[in-house]
């Protein structure tokens, strides 16, 4: 997993998530970053465009609408956190919602000052709202400052809760990175290229030096004996069925 700038956007309804988002969207733009990739969490039923497109969905499992600016896929098909993290090739990542994962710094965005402790994951970038004013809380004029926040100190980790790097999972070695105590290179998925990933159920499995490179060099093996196997990045996928032993 390469490194990449993120920041997490976390808030009750009607907080203003989404207008912050498309506010440091716009900032991070004007400091030259072209490539910004936002990833929303929503409750309930997605709304469908109003258009063909939309209507398509509503019996097809699955749309990919081609336009002169766009390509938009629909699909029902559920993707967990990690997946879609390792996913991102931007280099900056704006997540909106996921409350229960704390892989990044995040910003809370508050209509009260209460909702602070709700919130709170040890994580904190700082906190934003349209309506409450205070020398800690960034509102809508502090935008350029709080994209310049998120590009010098967002980073995002693998969410694999290994412990290589020394820490219990991915969220103490975050809170540890915004304290100043360790940096975000010190998780080896991000200070190493992994030569091999292993993914079960949408779910990467950590895999330790020996065993991924038994892995790799196994499936190099056979696939260089395929006729016209040509070098490059490779994908496998299968279904491993239960363990079916005969009754005694």
């Amino acid at each position: 997993m390469k490194p990449i700038r993120a920041v997490q956007v976390v808030g009750f309804k009607k907080s203003g998530k989404t207008s912050l988002i498309q506010q440091l969207v716009s900032a991070l733009k004007k400091r030259g970053i072209g490539d910004i990739a936002v990833i929303k969490h929503g409750r309930g039923n997605i709304r469908r465009p109003d258009d063909d497109t939309g209507r398509l969905f509503e019996n097809a499992s699955r749309v990919t609408g081609v336009f002169d600016d766009a390509l938009l896929r629909m699909q029902r098909e559920r993707t967990g956190y990690t997946r879609l993290i390792h996913q991102v090739q931007e280099p900056v990542v704006i997540i909106e919602g996921y409350k229960q994962f704390k892989t990044c710094p995040r910003i809370l965005c508050l209509r009260d000052r209460e909702e602070i402790s709700r919130l709170s994951a040890g994580v904190e970038l700082g906190c934003y709202s349209e309506v409450l004013k205070g020398p800690k809380i960034w509102g809508p004029p502090d935008i350029d400052d709080l994209a310049r926040q998120v590009w010098e100190r967002g980073f995002l980790l693998p969410n694999l809760n290994c412990g290589k790097c020394g820490e219990p999972d991915c969220a103490h070695l975050a809170a540890a990175v915004l304290k100043g105590k360790r940096e975000a290179r010190q998780c080896v998925y991000l200070s190493e290229k992994e030569d091999l990933e292993l993914w079960v159920r949408g779910e990467m499995v950590a895999l330790n030096p020996f065993v991924s490179t038994t892995l790799k060099n196994t499936l190099a093996g056979f696939l260089q004996s395929l006729k016209g196997m040509a070098r490059g990045e490779v994908e496998i996928r299968f279904r491993l069925e239960p363990d079916r032993r005969p009754e005694e």
